[in-house]
């Protein structure tokens, strides 16, 4: 569905469209991270009290999310070049690989400084779309 409302806009619209959906993004990205900094340990003590099927419709709802928060981010991202389908799929195979040796034990990973790690890219990841927004909506009107 994105792709085909993204794929609809030609010219001016096409620029307002891309920025808009940049900045959306960006804005978005940096309310996540400030979010889950703040509310890391609240979610982490509400989820251990949850019942199968409470956990199993929070989990289903996060899923969503993100995928919601996936699409956008990569179809931002594709607006400034700077990934294809090829990266995304790429990207994609090696945090499955990752998550699949983490779960079986055979990576140590210190999540604590994994977060820190990911929190920065995702900052740095928003100022980008950020900048590239305001500059495709610089475009359109000028």
């Amino acid at each position: 569905a994105f792709s085909f409302i993204a794929g609809g806009f030609t010219g001016r619209a096409e620029e307002i469209f891309e920025g808009v959906t940049m900045l959306v993004t960006s804005v978005l990205l940096v309310t996540v991270v400030v979010w889950l900094s703040k509310r890391s340990r609240d979610i982490h003590e509400k989820v251990s009290t949850l019942h199968e099927m409470e956990l199993f419709a929070f989990t289903a709802f996060s899923v969503l999310r993100e995928g919601v928060e996936t699409v956008l981010f990569l179809g931002s991202i594709s607006f400034s070049g700077g990934i294809n389908a090829l990266a995304a799929l790429a990207g994609t195979a090696l945090a499955l690989v990752v998550t699949a040796l983490f779960f079986a034990g055979v990576m140590r990973i210190n999540i604590k400084y994994f977060f820190r790690a990911t929190t920065v890219i995702l900052i740095v990841l928003a100022i980008w779309l950020a900048v590239g927004g305001i500059e495709e909506l610089v475009e359109a009107f000028s």
